[in-house]
């Protein structure tokens, strides 16, 4: 490090970091799913959907040969965001696997909700806050350019006491 420029990996790439990486643990724990007048976070989601599976309300989504059930899903999801946040703390990638999560639940989310209660059912602080997370850690890729700068160096300057010879000027016409 010289003169004071930070590095990846310096004071300023970590701290963007643990922000990403704070925000994205947090965001676990926010509503991810916004009812007029409470939100359920990502946990109680899972919950909800494997209540829904006991009554034998499992939604789930057929793909060609494969059915992949909201449980699935959503586990899916947490796991990658919570993944995603502990690799965000130490480098940029861990915001590709918090993308990966909120994708992966806007997808669910749209496919699996039926079209009618999304009129009322929106995303929530902790959908937004993990789409957050993911542009702050994928941000540290834009910003190592300029993290790994280095400023020109000076020339130095003769010692004191001693004469820099220059070239003799061109002679006169």
């Amino acid at each position: 490090m010289a003169a004071g420029i930070p590095t990846a990996g310096s004071l300023v790439d970590r701290t963007v970091g643990i922000i990403a990486g704070s925000f994205g643990l947090i965001s676990i724990f926010l509503p991810w799913v916004a009812i007029p007048g409470f939100g359920i976070n990502l946990i109680q989601v899972l919950d909800l959907t494997n209540l829904l599976r006991q009554y034998g309300l499992a939604p789930t989504v057929q793909v060609g040969d494969v059915s992949i059930t909201a449980v699935a899903l959503l586990t899916a999801c947490l796991i990658l965001l919570v993944l995603g946040s502990i690799i965000s703390f130490f480098r940029p990638s861990g915001g590709i696997l918090i993308l990966l999560s909120w994708i992966g639940f806007a997808v669910g989310f749209y496919v699996m909700v039926p079209q009618i209660a999304r009129l009322v059912v929106g995303f929530g602080a902790g959908f937004f806050l993990a789409v957050t997370a993911s542009i702050i850690s994928l941000a540290r890729y834009a910003l190592r350019p300029f993290l790994l700068r280095r400023p020109q160096a000076q020339p130095m300057a003769p010692p004191f006491g001693q004469f820099v010879e220059y070239p003799p000027p061109p002679p006169p016409y």
